[in-house]
């Protein structure tokens, strides 16, 4: 309870017994004190249920109760090696198994075969570099000293819905650590196998789960040498990523399917890696208005003095994304804001890969909650939810369900709940992504809605036109635009929007759209 208003509370009390104050004002005082108490506890609850935002505080305290046994996560990729760590706080030991072999990319940095998605631009949002540095407190001087690059996104070239997000000095939490995909995750694995408690296999697929009086009990694997055998476990997480092997292992014991929300964004891309020695930003981002403009592009500073230009296109089923340097420009030019785009293409440098390009196969949310499942088996990751990427929140998402299971574990004190529990707290804290995310894309007459309910496509359009009140006051005003910024950076929840200041620079941006 708020200490001033209690203390002025009991102190008009005495007033009004020793002296002639009416009795009003210590009961005005006492209701303003309830009324602060009975916000702040909801707010509260709302942030717990909704976000990790005070989960990750306990990533590395240890545990009320200690688990035996080997817990197996399946997929080494960061969903995989995130959820590795936090498991190790749990268990004995912790065996991942990745399906792809690890081996040297041409610029001698380790990463898995077969994986295209990884030569495209990635960036770790700041909640994600929050609770990657919270389990690996090594790795910032780690992707530092291997060229990252240090990034504060408050000072960076965001160009938005037509006009550029103002810049301020600082926004807290927004800070991020720019590298390539490779970098990122080999330095991650290098830090996870510091211990000695954790083993790594790669080339060891995954056919099935072994379940025993309906809890996990292992996996069945082939080997490198396509030797079957099985790995004893008795906790099994799901990290293969969009394909969600788990949906198959789980069907081959008769367990019901999860049900499926979806929906195509139509998001395409094509990135190139380029050599650079200008002055250019860290970051330069370009996105367009929501259903009028199909084009966006992003300029990434990586490791080694080279920079990933990426174009993307959302809500356009037909592929239309650049292909060659000229057709870059052409799209860049395109965009808003085309004289400054111009700029930006001359000073990227000299390319020295080919132009790759990579189509998302579409926002899908498998919701594990609504099913009945073997007692230790989760999912995390693209596994449970792919958003569209060009959002960037696909390796931030893996890191929340890794926080989330962390909390749960915490307080379940069976395995047997442990799916349950996890996978319903889990959909709350991604529900206000998801609807975000879907608000934006459905505004492109090409996407369809993942429920074909009026009323969810009124919510979410609803929701659109509020977020799109808050680019535009970010547009003109410093309090809107940290708003913003934390937002996207997903360290911030959306009360935050509720400050007076940002009240007031939305207020201001709908009332002069309103008259004009």
């Amino acid at each position: 309870m708020p200490t001033l208003l209690v203390f002025l509370t009991i102190t008009l009390f005495l007033f009004h017994v020793f002296s002639s104050l009416p009795l009003v004002l210590p009961l005005i005082f006492l209701t303003l004190a309830l009324a602060q108490y009975t916000i702040t506890h909801l707010y509260t609850s709302h942030l717990q249920k909704t976000t990790i935002l005070t989960d990750i505080q306990y990533l590395t305290t240890p545990p009320p109760r200690g688990r035996k046994g080997t817990a197996i996560v399946v997929g080494g990729s960061i969903a995989g090696l995130i959820t590795s760590a936090v498991l190790l706080n749990h268990f004995d030991r912790v065996v991942v198994l990745e399906s792809e072999e690890i081996g040297q990319n041409g610029d001698g940095k380790e990463e898995r075969k077969h994986v295209p998605h990884g030569r495209l631009a990635h960036v770790l949002l700041p909640l994600g570099l929050k609770v990657v540095k919270t389990l690996f407190p090594g790795l910032e001087n780690d992707l530092l000293e291997r060229g990252g690059i240090p990034t504060q996104l408050s000072a960076q070239y965001q160009h938005i819905y037509g006009g550029l997000i103002k810049q301020t000095p600082y926004v807290p939490d927004t800070a991020i650590i720019l590298t390539s995909r490779p970098l990122l995750e080999s330095t991650i694995r290098h830090q996870l196998l510091l211990s000695d408690r954790i083993e790594f296999r790669s080339g060891t697929v995954v056919t099935g789960l072994v379940v025993q009086e309906g809890d996990v009990r292992g996996v069945k694997v082939f080997d490198g040498e396509n030797k079957a055998g099985v790995v004893e476990g008795v906790v099994v997480v799901d990290a293969t990523g969009r394909s969600a092997r788990g949906i198959k292992w789980l069907q081959s014991l008769s367990y019901p399917t999860p049900p499926t929300t979806s929906y195509d964004p139509h998001q395409q891309y094509t990135c190139a890696r380029f050599k650079t020695h200008s002055d250019l930003p860290s970051l330069v981002f370009n996105v367009g208005f929501p259903g009028k403009r199909h084009e966006t592009f992003a300029i990434f500073r990586v490791e080694n003095n080279e920079c990933i230009l990426g174009s993307m296109s959302t809500g356009n089923p037909h592929p239309i994304a650049p292909r060659s340097d000229e057709a870059m420009r052409d799209w860049m030019l395109a965009s808003d804001c085309p004289e400054l785009n111009t700029t930006m293409f001359e000073r990227v440098g000299e390319r020295v890969s080919e132009w790759f390009s990579w189509k998302f196969p579409g926002s899908r949310w498998v919701r594990y909650e609504e099913v009945d499942l073997p007692g230790g088996f989760v999912a995390v990751g693209d596994a449970v939810c792919s958003f569209n990427p060009i959002y960037g929140q696909g390796m931030t998402a893996a890191a929340i369900a890794a926080t989330t299971l962390d909390a749960t574990l915490r307080k379940t004190t069976s395995l047997k709940s442990l799916p349950k529990t996890y996978h319903t707290l889990l959909a709350h804290r991604l529900e206000p992504i998801w609807d975000t995310n879907e608000s934006n894309d459905i505004r492109f007459k090409a996407v369809t809605p993942s429920s074909p309910l009026d009323s969810h496509r009124v919510r979410l359009e609803r929701s659109g036109r509020v977020f799109e009140l808050l680019v535009y006051a970010a547009q003109e005003d410093a309090a809107a635009s940290g708003c913003l910024l934390r937002l996207m950076s997903m360290v911030a929840g959306q009360a935050e929007m509720l400050e007076w200041r940002v009240l007031w620079a939305i207020a201001k941006v709908a009332w002069r759209r309103y008259w004009e």
